[in-house]
């Protein structure tokens, strides 16, 4: 009679689930600062272009602070909140009456995407 080890199967599935956290967090930090920065651009939609054609400096980007403070907020061993605590980054990405919205931070297709294959490859190991 053969024997099934739930315990260490469960014990390798905790495991497995932490780094895929840590592995998905650093994934999306990686999108947010490089990708939707480099496209100037969330999830497919173009950022409002600047009202002064003569400026070519990129979007959102005159320091790098806010983009560079995109970072874990909080990590647990099951999950992570990504974000940044630079307080005007929030009328950016949500926009106000004044300031054109150019999202930079939240839930895109193309991360669910990254999310799924990782979790995918962590399934396989299991």
């Amino acid at each position: 009679m053969s024997k099934f080890k739930f315990g260490l199967k469960a014990k390798i599935a905790r495991m497995e689930a932490e780094k895929a956290v840590t592995a998905m967090g650093y994934a999306a930090i990686k999108h947010f600062k490089v990708d939707v920065f480099d496209r100037e651009a969330f999830d497919g939609v173009k950022w409002k272009p600047r009202q002064d054609p003569t400026n070519k400096r990129r979007l959102l980007v005159k320091t790098g602070r806010m983009r560079n403070s995109i970072n874990f907020l909080r990590r647990t061993r099951y999950g992570a909140t990504i974000g940044t605590r630079v307080k005007y980054a929030k009328y950016h990405n949500d926009g106000t009456s004044k300031l054109p919205q150019r999202q930079f931070i939240g839930n895109t297709r193309e991360l669910t995407r990254i999310h799924m294959r990782m979790l995918k490859t962590v399934m396989a190991r299991v």
